[in-house]
């Protein structure tokens, strides 16, 4: 990690990465959502790190820790509101947690 905080290396990673990084924190090292939220942030923000869409991981990461709902669901609320998207057919309550959400249940 330091050479990429001094900018002697330069990285390139994806969605799955990230998403891979967030499950093991929290299952099998039982990280509390905040610190998660803070040592997943302080890579993606490095110059050093090249990945696409940076802004989402990064929004994705704010609303898994403060509106306490899986990485996923955060992430897939946070891809709907930047493409303008409302509704989602879901059995899952954790999207009635983000008010830019409406959780429409399948019969």
């Amino acid at each position: 990690m330091q050479r990429l905080t001094d900018d002697l290396e330069t990285v390139t990673t994806n969605h799955l990465v990230i998403f891979e990084c967030v499950f093991i924190l929290e299952k099998s090292y039982r990280m509390p959502r905040a610190n998660i939220r803070s040592a997943m942030e302080a890579f993606l923000v490095l110059r050093s790190v090249r990945i696409a869409e940076r802004k989402l991981l990064l929004d994705t990461l704010t609303i898994y820790e403060e509106r306490n709902v899986s990485f996923a669901d955060a992430y897939t609320a946070v891809f709907m509101r930047e493409q303008g998207i409302d509704e989602i057919y879901s059995w899952d309550k954790d999207f009635d947690r983000m008010s830019w959400v409406s959780r429409i249940e399948p019969t």
